[in-house]
């Protein structure tokens, strides 16, 4: 969400969000928090709407033929009818108990955990077959119980957008304008361009990188020193500039 206070039919407020007025934007970004894509809420679409039960399945699907690896959460009444047990048989059962099932055509798995409630996930890509142990607090103490791998790598990188979310909240221009674009093209996206290039940086030449305050100096003091004026002759401002980048070309 970016925060806008104005009046604009873009506008929205969505409750027990940390920011409750604003735009609403969908990020896709990588486990580390570097946003790769982002686009706005453009409202609900027949094609796309919540109506289409497989809606996660196709998105899987599609991601399998662009050469695109995903797992994901999904819901029970959402997975095309895939013969799974039922989170209330499942959830019946010890813990850490799953069952899972394979679709040879479009490769994708489908597996259900049962945890403290039964967890369903899909997969184009992660083998279901595996599993790890993890400690769990049940009766009588501690316990190790079965997880699948899938649901180990999906907790690990499952949170990029709050990530990314944490570094754009760190920093953040309290600068704020009146017209419905300045919370989106000016504040949003510089600060977004911030944290790339120092994800970037940390990525490249993870030695010399400085930490995300640092980059914000550097880059604020060069584009000062692009926009001081030149000395003033008899005023005595006592302000020795150094050359900008236009003069040094001259």
């Amino acid at each position: 969400m970016v925060r806008y206070f104005g009046r604009h039919e873009c506008k929205m407020y969505v409750k027990g969000k940390p920011v409750k007025f604003g735009y609403k934007l969908w990020i896709l970004s990588s486990f580390d928090g570097y946003p790769f894509y982002i686009i706005p809420y453009q409202g609900a679409q027949k094609e796309n709407s919540s109506e289409n039960s497989s809606e996660r399945l196709d998105m899987v699907m599609k991601s399998k033929d662009k050469s695109f690896f995903a797992t994901g959460t999904v819901r029970e009444n959402r997975m095309a009818k895939c013969p799974l047990k039922s989170s209330k048989i499942l959830g019946k059962m010890d813990r850490g108990t799953s069952d899972r099932k394979f679709d040879t055509k479009n490769e994708i798995a489908a597996v259900c955990w049962n945890d403290n409630r039964v967890v369903s996930l899909i997969t184009n890509f992660e083998d279901t077959r595996c599993f790890t142990k993890v400690e769990r607090r049940m009766k009588g103490g501690k316990q190790k119980v079965d997880v699948p791998s899938c649901v180990v790598s999906y907790n690990k990188y499952k949170n990029g957008v709050d990530l990314f979310d944490s570094h754009m909240e760190a920093y953040f221009s309290s600068i704020q304008g009146k017209k419905w674009y300045w919370p989106l093209f000016v504040t949003y996206a510089f600060e977004t361009s911030l944290v790339a290039v120092w994800k970037l940086s940390k990525f490249f030449a993870p030695e010399q990188a400085l930490d995300l305050l640092e980059i914000r100096r550097h880059i604020t003091v060069a584009y000062l020193r692009l926009c001081v004026p030149r000395n003033i002759a008899g005023r005595g401002l006592g302000i020795q500039q150094k050359p900008t980048l236009l003069e040094t070309a001259k």
